[in-house]
């Protein structure tokens, strides 16, 4: 925005503050909140009297609601994107170069899918290593149990005898108290004082 003092033509840049518009450069009038540059922040005038000096106007963003439609984004409109226009419609915005001013750009909510949880067996491969077999894995990188963490719909492991899902395909079952331990040692396992399990079924979460 460009203004006038003392017959010099001074360009003064309109702040950016999530949440809030700025469409006047005046002075502020009492119970007014506008943009505090020394402090980078909004503050509310609380003095009878106008300020001095000029400052943007501050006025709180009102999200629209229109039926079918999300509005999360406020700000200049890129090609193609629709956006709440000033007469409340959704418009396309059809330049190639953005908007001069902010829009709520609108978008439709995407519908939420329903997902379950599915089991597929941990199994050896041909080659000895424990993998499962799931039509989605085509890699095999995807088919070895080692690699399972780096599929998004991966959650973790099953063991026959628990219900609670590990991010370990191995557990260490502490055969006199009858719960799982950490850390076990060597002499503790060769003495049967820890038994080793490997998790039976390997989860993703997939959807119905």
């Amino acid at each position: 925005m460009k203004i006038e003092k003392d017959g010099v033509t001074i360009e003064i840049e309109k702040p950016v503050i999530e949440g809030w518009e700025f469409h006047n450069y005046r002075q502020v009038q009492y119970s007014e909140n506008f943009y505090d540059g020394g402090y980078d922040k909004i503050t509310n005038w609380i003095c009878k009297r106008k300020t001095s000096a000029c400052y943007w106007i501050a006025t709180r963003l009102v999200k629209p609601v229109s039926e079918g439609w999300e509005f999360t984004e406020y700000r200049p409109a890129q090609y193609n994107e629709s956006i709440y226009d000033n007469d409340g419609y959704i418009v396309t915005w059809i330049c190639k170069r953005e908007s001069p001013r902010c829009y709520w750009i609108a978008t439709r909510p995407q519908e939420k899918k329903n997902r379950r949880v599915v089991r597929y067996k941990i199994l050896p491969d041909y080659v000895g290593r424990l993998s499962i077999i799931r039509d989605a894995c085509k890699a095999d990188d995807y088919a070895s149990i080692d690699c399972l963490i780096r599929h998004k719909d991966f959650i973790g492991f099953e063991f026959e005898d628990s219900e609670i899902v590990s991010r370990k395909s191995i557990k260490y079952w502490w055969v006199e108290d009858r719960v799982y331990f950490d850390c076990p040692t060597v002499k503790e396992i060769e003495s049967g004082k820890i038994e080793v399990r490997h998790a039976v079924s390997a989860l993703f979460l997939e959807d119905v």
